[in-house]
């Protein structure tokens, strides 16, 4: 059985300040002691969302007026590297919660970040709080999948900034464009970091898709159906990853 993982932001200041124990307080001690209902000397696992991991053991669980308190120790420290390709999601965002869904099918696919990309047919525009919630579900989901390095989150971005501003936003280069008329995931050319658009529901417009040749984006084909914008992200995320 897999080893729960705890999502501690200050890991390695924590270990530094004191031993190599770590007191976790809050939600997570009560999910950890009532929920997982774990127990002194069972392991897990603590990672901070930076690629820094500790494998810890329980060595005191305590409750009192103001909650659970987790006291764990750890046995080893290391540093997971970031996986490769680097592939930023730049997606227009569906609708209720399909948004959700899709941030966490990111999240296992193995992206590095999502920002919201707004094109001429995008309806939804995710506003502060909705982006506070999706944080939320990108840490559950590292939870969930193990992986090292917390999913970024962005903020939303035009498809003509996309276009004209890549490097003064510190976006990758190279443009990947999921479209029905693209090429297999095979074709893909070597690269170390991408950008991969994904439009709304109802696609790019023709001029939009033109703009994007012309700015000489790749276009890749996953499937042989028409796919749901948040599955066709999820999907193409997860074929550039595993090329």
């Amino acid at each position: 059985m897999a080893r729960h993982i705890i999502y501690f932001p200050d890991l390695v200041g924590s270990l530094e300040r004191g031993s190599n124990r770590l007191v976790i307080g809050g939600d997570e001690a009560h999910h950890l002691a009532r929920v997982k209902r774990l127990e002194v000397g069972d392991g897990a696992v603590v990672c901070d969302g930076l690629g820094r991991v500790a494998s810890m053991t329980l060595e005191a669980i305590t409750k009192s007026r103001d909650g659970w308190t987790v006291t764990l120790r750890a046995s080893e420290v290391r540093t997971v590297p970031a996986p490769s390709p680097r592939v930023v999601v730049l997606a227009s965002p569906p609708k209720g919660d399909h948004l959700s869904e899709m941030i966490d099918g990111l999240s296992q696919a193995g992206c590095a970040a999502w920002r919201p990309l707004i094109t001429t047919r995008t309806i939804v525009d995710p506003r502060e709080g909705k982006l506070e919630r999706l944080a939320r579900t990108a840490i559950e989901s590292l939870k969930q999948c193990g992986r090292a390095h917390l999913m970024e989150l962005g903020e939303r971005i035009e498809l003509r900034d996309v276009l004209t501003k890549r490097a003064e936003l510190r976006l990758p280069a190279t443009l990947i464009e999921a479209d029905e008329e693209g090429g297999p995931p095979g074709s893909l050319p070597a690269f170390e970091s991408c950008c991969l658009l994904v439009g709304p529901e109802g696609g790019l417009s023709n001029e939009e898709r033109a703009s994007l040749a012309a700015a000489g984006a790749i276009r890749l084909r996953v499937g042989p159906h028409t796919l749901r914008s948040e599955t066709a992200a999820v999907v193409a995320c997860a074929a550039i990853m595993s090329r």
